[in-house]
């Protein structure tokens, strides 16, 4: 029977990730984070449900300009859009925090608490980048437990070597691999964007042993 308390009920949180994505002046440590993006999808039906993309402020003469060109810099694009460190921080965190789905439970005190759960292509070199952001300090998001597709693509890839396989292991690549369109790709919301498509492709694929 209907007797109206469904409206006081809190609605169902569902389950979520987030992948995300660190465009840079370079490959080497000393090259400076230049974007960062990330978006929230939904585990069951992998409908995206929000996203955030930051350009950040950065020396222009510390970057190899040929990454400067492969991520589409544009000089008047930064200085209209581009902001601090501090600020993309202050941004990616409030976003992270209002997404915190996945549970952990507390080494120390037993506890569960929430997190968000990372996914990335070639997480060691991006989940790098963005932990940067936080020092020292506790992050939102999960980055001990961070799942990659470029993991998920060689592990596919593995286990049907006599059959077709991509010239290399590059998102774009692997994205063109499966026909997916890549226009605008290394921009990193694009980039976020494109990931959730080849995790759509590859999962079906990874079933099954080695």
């Amino acid at each position: 029977m209907n007797n109206g308390s469904e409206k006081n009920q809190l609605p169902m949180i569902q389950a979520t990730s987030c992948i995300f994505d660190v465009e840079t002046g370079g490959l080497e440590p000393q090259h400076p984070t230049i974007q960062i993006a990330a978006l929230i999808f939904d585990d069951a039906t992998r409908e995206i449900v929000d996203e955030i993309e930051v350009k950040i402020k950065f020396d222009v003469n510390a970057c190899d300009p040929k990454a400067l060109k492969m991520n589409h810099y544009d000089a008047g694009v930064w200085h209209d859009e581009a902001i601090g460190y501090l600020t993309a921080r202050e941004m990616l965190h409030k976003f992270f925090v209002k997404h915190q789905r996945y549970e952990l439970i507390s080494k120390k005190t037993g506890d569960p608490y929430k997190m968000v759960r990372l996914i990335a292509h070639n997480v060691p070199f991006d989940i790098s980048r963005l932990r940067a952001l936080w020092g020292d300090d506790f992050t939102p998001f999960c980055w001990w437990y961070g799942l990659d597709t470029l993991q998920l693509a060689l592990w596919v890839f593995a286990r049907t070597p006599a059959s077709k396989q991509p010239k290399n292991f590059q998102v774009r690549t692997l994205c063109e691999f499966f026909g997916i369109d890549t226009t605008g790709a290394h921009d990193a919301l694009v980039d976020c964007r494109l990931t959730l498509e080849l995790l759509k492709r590859l999962s079906p694929l990874a079933m099954g042993p080695l």
